[in-house]
């Protein structure tokens, strides 16, 4: 079934109005306070303390939201970093608004007034506001955000599919902005749904695209979901490449000194790794300059050169295939986020790409 914006796409609006009305507020939400999630009645409605959005908000019933993987050790007792406290995590975030209609939700509010702004990098905002961080997230029923944030889906296969449009946008944005244009030998290394996606995505710029994989049986199953003549999946080793983007779990170097190893000399090496804190470069700096590679950081995702990274993200999604079946196939009622969690903690070839929270309320 085709998902739209049409008849198809649309519940009741009586009935949702109804239910916004009840659930207006209070309703069930994952918080992270000391250090401990507790998934309790939040108040996340109109004119509630935590939400600091404004009168021009709005509320989303949610449907599915992604556990991001920067999300993933902020959400466990070994974290060491700073958290907002209290935390109500979540950004990516897909439901229906008080119309019935299916939406996304763009995390990044910008100020739209500083130098960034008007240079279209809102990702670079001085005041830059985040659903999930600075704000209440989609780890939840609902969710109330500025009613700028709240996105239409286009035309999907599955709904689900639009939890991967914020991966998307990051991806999206590391090639616009953090690769010179044109083709070569592109590597990728981490196979989460960031790289994933900027595999898919650069192979579709023109890229001969090389995807880095740690595991065998995740190997073969990256095989088969990601087809085409300008894909190749390989078992940890990449081969020399013009540049390569670094996307992996970052608790240590090592995904970066593999990308600074496979670069050719001349090459780019583009960092999307949301590193965890403390974690420094081992490799001597006279290396880089001697082989003269450029190293570059590529931070979320904005609206420069006329582009519109996270729109253009969904709209990638409309042709997603097997890709975007496995990376939105592992799901777990809402209330079992810790059960989600255990099972991206394995170390085995069951361990999920990447999971989704679903409320049916």
């Amino acid at each position: 079934m085709v998902w739209g914006i049409g008849s198809q796409h649309r519940g009741s609006a009586c009935g949702l109005g109804q239910w916004v009305a009840r659930m207006s507020a209070a309703a069930r939400a994952w918080t992270v306070r000391d250090g401990v999630p507790r998934f309790a009645e939040a108040p996340i409605g109109p004119g509630s303390a935590p939400c600091g959005t404004g009168r021009d908000s709005a509320l989303v019933r949610v449907r599915y939201a992604g556990v991001c993987g920067s999300d993933i050790p902020k959400l466990l007792p070994t974290w060491r970093g700073s958290l907002p406290t209290p935390w109500f995590p979540g950004h990516e975030i897909v439901g229906k608004d008080a119309r019935g209609d299916w939406v996304s939700v763009d995390p990044l509010i910008a100020c739209h007034s500083c130098g960034a702004c008007q240079s279209g990098r809102t990702h670079l905002c001085r005041d830059l506001r985040r659903v999930g961080w600075d704000l209440p997230g989609g780890l939840a029923e609902m969710v109330q955000v500025p009613e700028s944030s709240i996105v239409k889906l286009p035309y999907l296969r599955d709904p689900a599919h639009g939890i991967l449009a914020d991966p998307m946008a990051v991806a999206l944005h590391g090639i616009r902005c953090g690769l010179e244009a044109g083709s070569g030998r592109l590597g990728v290394i981490g196979a989460g749904a960031l790289g994933i996606c900027t595999a898919v995505c650069a192979a579709s710029t023109g890229w001969d695209v090389h995807l880095a994989v740690r595991s065998a049986a995740r190997h073969q199953e990256l095989q088969r979901a990601l087809v085409g003549p300008r894909l190749s999946v390989h078992h940890r080793a990449l081969p020399p490449c013009d540049a390569v983007v670094d996307t992996a779990s970052g608790y240590d170097d090592s995904p970066l000194l593999q990308a600074v190893a496979s670069v050719r000399d001349g090459g780019t090496v583009l960092v999307q790794n949301a590193y965890a804190p403390n974690v420094t470069l081992s490799l001597p700096l006279r290396d880089l300059f001697r082989r003269s590679v450029t190293l570059r950081g590529s931070f979320s995702y904005c609206r420069g050169s006329g582009h519109d990274d996270f729109r253009d993200a969904l709209a990638f999604l409309t042709h997603g295939g097997a890709w975007a079946d496995l990376l939105t196939r592992d799901r777990y009622p809402l209330p079992e986020l810790p059960r989600a969690l255990a099972a991206l903690g394995r170390q085995d070839h069951c361990r999920p790409l990447k999971v989704l929270l679903t409320s049916n309320i």
